[in-house]
């Protein structure tokens, strides 16, 4: 989770600099939130009580892609 927390951020803020947009410019608020989801959701995850849903190993599976907009691939798990 953490992990898709910083690259979902880096994305965010890549995207519109490769496009030529404005610079961001956050508020104090908007970087202490940025700073504190991450930290707050991977604590919850560690303190909610949960059992293990699946007892076997996943296989992962590359599938194409076709939105309307645009295309790509697709990485999903299997039971």
């Amino acid at each position: 989770m953490l992990v898709g927390a910083l690259v979902g951020a880096a994305v965010g803020f890549a995207v519109p600099r490769l496009h030529g947009g404005p610079h961001v410019k956050l508020s104090t608020a908007e970087w202490v939130a940025i700073g504190t989801a991450p930290v707050v959701g991977v604590a919850i995850a560690q303190l909610l009580p949960a059992k293990a849903d699946l007892t076997v190993p996943l296989q992962a599976v590359v599938l194409p892609w076709a939105p309307p907009s645009g295309g790509g691939l697709m990485l999903v798990r299997t039971f």
